[in-house]
């Protein structure tokens, strides 16, 4: 039986409790009730306060992302987002056995969170195929986990350590940087890492040289040979502790400063360049002065709302707040959005699932995942949206993230920009350099250009143009007085050839100066041709008409028959025009066949600090250019050979009949010894432009200008004489004139002075002639003249008799000795016998147009100027007019014949 207060007592509890259920049934309906979603999550540690350093800082940004997803009716409107926490102490057989316990336990995992260290990771996602199950890394960056076939479900929301060598190359790009070092650690990741550098480089088009090294010792020697390959731009792959024994021993070899730029992987702890065995902090802060280290990118710079309806720096102070303090985690902001994408692609999955019926609200089951893993598959590969880390896109399972360049200036690290994988673009501020401008990737090769100076081109081209001039002067008095005879004599219309050719030599000059620095290519090409040309036919014309000149004097004084011969000037002509014609074919063939084009002569480079000088001559070249030029040489080689042989053949001629001859062949010496001297020094100095441009000029000039001198001075020379002997006569002339006017015993003085001094000179030109007799004795017997005459006797009678004619007066001959072929002197049986000095003993022909010189030993000596001679006189006559020569006297040597001659002409 129950007491009253008791019962009491039972109305009141049963009054709270209904009071409670009608509470408990309003916010039933007013809160429904929401289905939790299980994420299985691996860390360092099981507790949410993590205090172990790889993975303090995390917690905080996963439990904001949590509460921001669950507080988000958008997202996951009837879940509750909730993540397992499992530690794993980074032992993979921990994290192995952490896995498969949790895969037999309910409630199910949907999708598999962290795996901080990689040998965890690697074995977790390598089961989690088995499950159908897609996992999430927030700070996994080894480039292993890129192998699709291998963890063909991975993703990361981290860049991989290989994405950052897309950042490096663009970096290169931007500063222009073709040529870089790439200095590794060889461990396994690094060594994959920089394996894809390279391929990266190669396909930009760069030039690299790659050194890996496995401890400080060999770091050392791969510094040094980085220093001699003279790199500028070092990559550097290491880690935190080997960074400090590099730049230790980069400090050591001096590659630092303003001439280098050093491309770090990070990240690396702050300051860590402070910390170092073997250099002092100050050592370490200069030597890591400038260097850019690529980072990761804890959080974006931009200002946009993120997926969860915060800024970047709003999330950030949120972060900061939970931790309060404590240590934090650069990968928290991955972290952060990481769990976003779990959501996001849960929210689409079910989404769709619901929306075909498949799903009931509050019933998934294992036996449901394999819509589930199909779905949320392509629902994390296909994740787009902004997050607190910036972009959030997949490739691969990689993440298309920001990364973050950071540069080390006056001793901490400055953000200085920021690398965009979306798009492969790279956005930089506040760089600064040591030097006034980014380093150079290596020392600045120049190729520059030598030209002739503009200054010194003028005045070989004044000289040359002065030379000119003179030629045309030398070119109107040739054709102004070819009718004079000392002109005529000498071929006028060959000498109109030399001057033509030497201005065609002239104007080589002038066109052999000019360069890139006056014409262009294109110009520079056609200015060959016609250099070619100019200077081949030029010297043919020139050259060919003295050679012809001289070939015609040492054809006629080579006669040992003593045969009659006229050799005209077409004949010179034709000799000039098959010179020519051998001109014209091989430059055609030349030109059609290996046509010249400009070409450029690379000379040793002269080397700089920064700067490297490669001094470049421009030039005329062809395919064959070398063989070309050896055909034409030994052409003109042996035409001036020959050339010089006729000269010297004919040195001794000084016939005025032949008044330039001696000239002529003075000249074509001149020719052959500046060529000679010329073609060798040009040769020897020819990779110093400016000398063997000047010269070159010179010698060409001075050959060119002597040539002309020694054809056309003396003949200037000969007309002012002439015409000092007009003015002579002319004078004269007056002067009788004026005389003819005295008193007739003025004019019996003067013709009895005149016949007394008529008298004198009379006198002394027999004694003259006496002397003359004699010398030519003495010469006939010491050429030991033979009894019969020979040519060269009759050639010794021709002269006397020329001499003798030629003479100004006729003397008489009384008293005076005759000469004759046998060597004996005869004395005249007339005293008045004379030599007729209208007898045409040289035959002399000119004409108008043309000049050909032939001489025509006399027949015979006419018995009127010999006198009454005796039987030994008439012999004597006899052998002066022989017709026939003994064969032993035909092979007698010519040299006595020219000194036979010039002795006799001379006397």
């Amino acid at each position: 039986m129950a007491l009253p207060g008791m019962e009491g007592k039972r109305s009141v509890r049963v009054g709270k409790t209904i009071i409670l259920l009608c509470i408990f049934s309003v916010t039933v309906e007013t809160q429904p009730l929401k289905t939790n979603l299980t994420i299985m999550g691996f860390f360092p540690n099981s507790e949410a306060s993590f205090g172990g350093e790889t993975g303090s800082g995390v917690p905080a940004a996963v439990e904001l992302a949590l509460q921001d997803i669950n507080d988000n009716n958008n997202v996951l409107a009837d879940y509750n987002l909730v993540m397992l926490w499992n530690g794993t102490k980074c032992d993979p057989a921990i994290g192995t056995k952490v896995f498969f316990d949790a895969m037999y336990q309910l409630p199910p995992k949907l999708m598999l969170y962290g795996g901080t260290c990689s040998s965890v990771t690697s074995l977790i996602s390598m089961s989690a195929p088995y499950w159908d199950l897609t996992q999430l890394s927030y700070d996994v960056t080894s480039p292993e986990f890129s192998d699709r076939e291998k963890y063909p479900t991975f993703f990361r929301t981290v860049p991989s350590d290989l994405d950052f060598n897309p950042a490096r190359v663009r970096l290169l790009r931007h500063f222009n940087w073709t040529r870089v070092a790439t200095l590794y650690h060889d461990e396994t990741n690094l060594a994959i890492v920089h394996s894809q550098l390279e391929s990266s480089l190669v396909k930009a088009g760069m030039n690299f040289t790659a050194q890996g090294f496995v401890d400080a010792e060999s770091a050392r020697r791969r510094l040094k040979q980085i220093k001699e390959s003279d790199a500028r731009i070092i990559l550097g792959l290491f880690n935190e502790s080997m960074a400090r024994h590099v730049f230790c021993e980069a400090y050591k070899l001096n590659l630092y400063g303003k001439r280098y730029a050093w491309i770090l992987n990070g990240p690396y702890s702050r300051r860590w360049w402070n910390t170092s065995a073997e250099c002092t902090r100050e050592q370490m802060r200069k030597a890591v002065e400038g260097a850019l280290v690529s980072n990761f990118l804890e959080r974006s710079t931009s200002n946009h709302r993120t997926i969860s309806g915060k800024t970047p720096a709003e999330y950030e102070r949120q972060y900061h707040q939970r931790v309060s303090g404590k240590r934090t985690n650069p990968f928290h902001g991955y972290a952060y959005d990481g769990v976003w994408v779990i959501a996001l692609a849960l929210d689409k999955v079910l989404r769709q699932l619901q929306q075909a019926g498949n799903v009931p609200r509050v019933k998934l089951t294992y036996e449901r995942q394999e819509d589930m893993k199909v779905f949320m598959f392509d629902a994390v590969k296909e994740t787009d949206f902004q997050g607190v880390t910036g972009k959030v896109r997949f490739r691969d399972g990689d993440r298309l993230g920001t990364i973050l360049y950071e540069q080390i200036q006056e001793g901490s690290e400055v953000r200085v920009g920021e690398y965009f994988a979306e798009n492969d673009s790279i956005a930089l501020h506040s760089v600064q350099w040591q030097g006034d401008n980014p380093p150079r990737d290596k020392t600045l090769r120049v190729e520059e250009l030598r030209r002739v100076p503009l200054a010194l081109y003028v005045m070989i081209s004044v000289m040359a143009m002065f030379g000119i001039f003179m030629a045309i002067v030398f070119l109107f008095f040739n054709i102004k007085y070819r009718n004079q005879r000392f002109v005529k004599m000498s071929s006028p219309y060959l000498n109109t050839l030399i001057i033509v050719g030497c201005i065609f030599i002239y104007l080589f000059v002038c066109l052999l100066g000019l360069d890139g620095a006056l014409i262009s290519e294109t110009t520079f090409e056609v200015l060959c041709t016609v250099r070619t040309w100019m200077l081949a036919v030029g010297f043919t014309l020139a050259f060919g008409a003295m050679f012809s000149k001289t070939w015609r004097v040492h054809v006629i004084f080579t006669n040992t028959k003593m045969k009659k011969m006229a050799i005209k000037d077409v004949k010179l002509f034709g000799i000039v025009a098959v010179l020519l014609l051998m001109d014209i074919v091989i430059l055609t063939t030349w030109q059609a066949v290996d046509p010249l084009t400009r070409g450029l002569q690379t000379f040793p480079a002269e080397p700089g600090r920064e700067v490297t000088v490669v001094p470049v001559l421009e030039h005329c070249d062809s395919n064959n250019f070398t063989l070309w030029l050896a055909v034409i040489f030994v052409y003109k080689g042996l035409l001036l050979i020959f050339g010089c042989f006729l000269a010297w053949e004919t040195r001794h001629v000084n016939i005025p009949a032949l008044n330039d001859s001696k000239y002529i062949g003075m000249s074509v010496y001149n020719v052959v010894i500046m060529c000679v001297i010329g073609a060798g020094i040009s040769f020897v100095i020819k990779d110093r432009q400016n000398e063997a441009f000047v010269l070159t000029s010179l010698f060409i000039i001075l050959c060119t200008t002597i040539t002309l001198c020694l054809v056309f001075v003396p003949k200037l020379v000969t007309m002012r004489n002439m015409a000092a002997e007009e003015r002579t006569k002319f004078k004269c002339m007056l002067t009788r004139r004026a005389g003819s006017k005295g008193t007739d015993s003025d004019k019996q003085m003067s013709a009895a002075e005149k016949t007394r001094r008529l008298l004198i000179e009379n006198y002394k030109l027999k004694k003259t002639l006496q002397d003359k007799t004699e010398q030519l004795d003495s010469l006939m017997k010491q050429l030991q003249v033979d009894s019969d005459v020979d040519a060269d006797a009759e050639t010794t009678c021709s002269y006397v008799r020329d001499a003798c004619q030629e003479s100004p007066r006729s003397p008489t001959m009384s008293g005076s000795f005759l000469i004759v072929p046998d060597g004996r002197k005869h004395k005249p049986t007339s005293s008045t016998s004379s030599y007729s000095a209208g007898s045409p003993d040289m035959d002399m022909k000119t004409s108008s147009t043309q000049s050909s010189v032939s001489f025509n030993l006399p027949p015979s000596f006419s018995g009127g100027n010999l006198g009454n001679e005796s039987n030994r006189n008439i012999k004597m006559h006899r052998k002066c007019n022989g017709t026939r020569l003994e064969p032993e006297e035909q092979n007698k040597p010519v040299v006595r014949k020219q000194i036979l001659i010039t002795m006799v002409t001379n006397v």
